[in-house]
Formats: C-alpha cells, sequence, structure tokens
C-alpha cells in the first residue's frame, strides 16, 4: 500500500485515507493472490501451517523476515537470501514497515544511574552490540559496524545489505506509531478478513470502514 502511494492516515491534518484509490487497489492486489492467482495460502491455511514452516518444507517460495529471524534460517538444508520489498508497478517504488525497539527508564527509579547504564549498554556498547547482532537478534546502532563487520557475517543472509537499506532509505515507522490510541486501526483490522477472504471488495470494504475509523480516530486522538 506505501509503495503504491497509498497511506492509512495523514497524520497532520488526522484524515483516515483508507478509501484512496492508492489504498484500496494495493489491498485488493494483495487479496487476489490468493483469491485469483491462488499463490499465496488464504488465512485459513495460514493458520494451519505458519509460513515458516511452508518456506521450510519446500511448499512457499518466499515470505516476509526480518534481522531476528536469521537464527532460524542459519541450519536449513537449502540455501537461502533475500530481496528488497516488492516495487508496486504503478509507481516503481518500494517501502515496508521498520521495527525498532527502545529502552527506557523510569522517572521514579530508584536505581536511575544504574537503569542508565543497562540502556546504554544495550543500546550502544561495542561488544553488546556485537553480540546482539552475532546471535541475529537485531542489526546494530553503531553505524561503523552495521556497514562493516555486519555485512561480512559468514551466515547468511547473503545479501543482509537489504537490511540496511529498509533502515536508510524505505523503512516506514507502524501506522499506529503516532497515535495514542488505537482503536481506529483495530477497527480495520478486525474487518479486514472479509477482503481477505472474498467476501467484500477492497474499494467496498474500505469505503465502509473509512467513517468508523475516522470516527475512533477524531474521539481518541483529538
Amino acid at each position: 500500500m506505501w509503495a503504491n502511494g497509498g497511506e492509512y492516515i495523514d497524520y497532520e491534518s488526522g484524515t483516515v485515507k483508507v478509501n484512496e484509490p492508492a489504498f484500496y487497489e494495493a489491498m485488493q492486489f494483495v487479496a487476489d493472490l490468493n483469491l485469483q492467482h491462488k499463490v499465496s495460502p488464504n488465512q485459513e491455511a495460514e493458520q494451519a501451517m505458519n509460513a515458516y514452516t511452508r518456506f521450510v518444507n519446500g511448499s512457499l517460495g518466499m515470505f516476509a523476515m526480518g534481522p531476528w529471524d536469521q537464527p532460524s534460517f542459519w541450519e536449513l538444508p537449502f540455501q537461502w537470501d533475500i530481496a528488497a520489498w516488492p516495487a508496486s508497478p504503478n509507481t516503481g517504488q518500494t517501502a515496508t514497515w521498520l521495527g525498532s525497539m527502545g529502552f527506557a527508564v523510569s522517572a521514579k527509579s530508584k536505581h536511575p544511574q544504574e537503569a542508565f547504564d543497562l540502556a546504554a549498554y544495550l543500546s550502544l556498547d561495542e561488544q553488546g552490540q556485537r553480540e546482539n547482532y552475532q546471535l541475529g537478534q537485531a542489526v546494530p546502532n553503531l553505524i561503523d559496524m552495521a556497514k562493516g563487520e555486519f555485512l561480512e557475517m559468514e551466515q547468511g543472509p547473503q545479501t543482509r545489505q537489504v537490511f540496511l537499506d529498509i533502515i536508510e532509505e524505505y523503512g516506514r515507522p507502524d501506522v499506529i506509531a503516532f497515535s495514542k490510541d488505537t482503536q481506529w486501526m483495530d477497527a480495520f483490522n478486525q474487518n479486514a478478513s472479509k477482503v481477505w477472504n472474498g467476501d467484500m471488495s477492497a474499494k467496498d470494504f474500505t469505503a465502509e470502514i473509512q467513517p468508523k475509523m475516522q470516527e475512533l480516530y477524531d474521539k481518541g486522538n483529538k
């Protein structure tokens, strides 16, 4: 959807935008991968056997992964690699969700210095960052390390530069990152199966759900 030029919301104006063509056309494209083209498992099949298991047993050609998934692949009996998230044929652009993890120290902590020292170690310490990426948990925060020894790891993926490209070029924060109340997004996720199952077109569904999402967003965030 992002790659196609769509947005869930314009946070500056507070306008929910799921009923715009760039959004619902991309949503329909994803649904049709299963409904029409039969190249993606439906929801019931996915619940019965997840994507990783399907990939390992050879019944799925590709699926989405993050750096934290690497250890699960290091012992596979076949070669694998990663590629950039697919681009929209309409825009030629790609985009995907970018996850990260933060550490906070409570203002009421009885041990503020110790808590700060731990957060600093987990975030910035060179050896701590090295151990973290060697365990296959994350891309290191230290830029020189990320662009140096991290890229030179013996374990796959071979094209781990893709992880850095997402961070630097086309990764997006989670949609709800700027919402105090997320019920508006819950309403979308809880009802989107109508499209994935083929009960409604994405165009009709987004036209129906947009006013409800807007109402919930305005109530909880304005």
